[in-house]
């Protein structure tokens, strides 16, 4: 009814800690990709009876970061992020019903490549009161 604060806990990819996101273990274990250049693709080009027909596609072994791990993090296995539980702090709005959410910004998965976090949506389910009683927007 006046809002309140809550502690969740949810599970959710988080960066590693053992490797700080990186997907490899601590020290210099990583060379330039040899599929493909920086930018992240491989580039062929092949002549058909169509004429010259070019396509790009993802490397295999570094997956669009131009950097080929050698040796990958024990603990997530060089994808740079692991499942884990978290606890969160949730501010209830006044008056919230179901199906209303509140966004926690940069709680949400980690990004590629050491991208920022996105966000996290929560959906509210309001349990039925034997006090109050809801019409639309108004309580009484």
């Amino acid at each position: 009814l006046f809002g309140a604060e809550k502690e969740i806990s949810i599970r959710k990819e988080v960066k590693c800690d053992t490797c700080d996101g990186t997907g490899s273990i601590p020290g210099p274990k990583k060379k330039t990709c040899h599929y493909i250049n920086v930018a992240g693709h491989a580039s062929l080009e092949q002549t058909t009876f169509l004429g010259r027909v070019r396509t790009e596609s993802v490397s295999p072994v570094s997956n669009r970061t131009g950097v080929q791990i050698q040796e990958p993090c024990p603990t997530c296995h060089g994808k740079g992020t692991e499942n884990k539980t978290v606890k969160l702090e949730v501010t209830i709005p006044e008056g919230v019903d179901n199906e209303q959410q509140s966004r926690l910004a940069g709680e949400g998965s980690p990004g590629v490549n050491g991208g920022p976090s996105g966000d996290l949506y929560v959906v509210f389910r309001v349990k039925p009161s034997e006090v109050f009683k809801r019409d639309g927007d108004d309580i009484y």
